[in-house]
């Protein structure tokens, strides 16, 4: 006799994703990490030293790579042995977060700006709201903004199809998942590394020099990627894999 609910669970079907919490979860979610995220740009630039401000992008990328190596790389290798589900490793650095995120409030003060120093010091410390999105207009309105608004918008459309299609069609190519993930570990050090060394030329008097130097040679791997999409399949073992 088939135990009780057996014939329920194999029958049941499973339960389609709440797209719409989960989109509103990661709006708030990412909602609070771009504000916590722009209050420590600013704070960088009140806490390094006039010579050392072109340091706090280098910090940002490093941190984001270290990120990205705990939250994908670690959580991969980690998942495919069984050690960690996706639900208590949200829940570990949600914790994490929280804390880190308290510890820095509750300890760390920032120092009071004496404005008094300053040329424009009525109008640096009258900035309120409306007169911080003024500044903001008014910065837009310089002439060399124009152009590098454009080069932003426009830098990443040569690429952004190889960015975010190739490692999905790898995937349905049967590259697993995991293995994916550990293709990633060799290019961590490169990606904490590189920053520090190009420093020296992203915090001199033309920090773009190095970005519009690299858009060529990315430009020229998707070609490359594509064709490691191709004959990825030729790859695959009798087994599968």
């Amino acid at each position: 006799e088939p135990e009780p609910g057996a014939e329920e669970g194999a029958t049941s079907e499973p339960r389609e994703p709440n797209l719409t919490m989960l989109t509103a979860m990661f709006f708030f979610l990412n909602f609070l990490a771009a504000t916590q995220d722009i209050a420590v740009d600013g704070w960088a630039l009140t806490m390094l030293q006039k010579h050392n401000v072109g340091y706090a992008s280098t910090c940002n990328s490093v941190g984001q790579t270290a990120g990205y190596f705990m939250g994908y790389v670690f959580f991969m290798a980690l998942e495919s042995y069984g050690y960690v589900t996706l639900p208590g490793f949200l829940k570990f650095w949600a914790v994490v977060f929280t804390i880190a995120t308290t510890l820095v409030a509750v300890l760390k003060h920032e120092k009071e700006e004496d404005f008094s120093q300053h040329e424009d010091s009525e109008e640096i410390g009258d900035l309120g709201v409306v007169d911080t999105y003024k500044l903001l207009v008014s910065i837009l309105k310089l002439g060399v903004m124009p152009a590098t608004i454009a080069m932003l918008l426009t830098s990443k459309i040569g690429f952004a199809a190889t960015d975010a299609v190739t490692g999905l069609k790898l995937v349905e190519k049967g590259v697993p998942k995991d293995k994916l993930a550990m293709l990633a570990i060799p290019m961590i050090p490169l990606q904490i590394i590189l920053p520090w060394v190009i420093s020296k030329y992203t915090s001199g008097p033309r920090p773009m020099d190095v970005f519009t130097k690299a858009i060529p040679a990315r430009l020229a791997m998707g070609p490359v990627m594509a064709w490691l999409v191709y004959v990825t399949p030729s790859w695959k073992q009798d087994d599968g894999e």
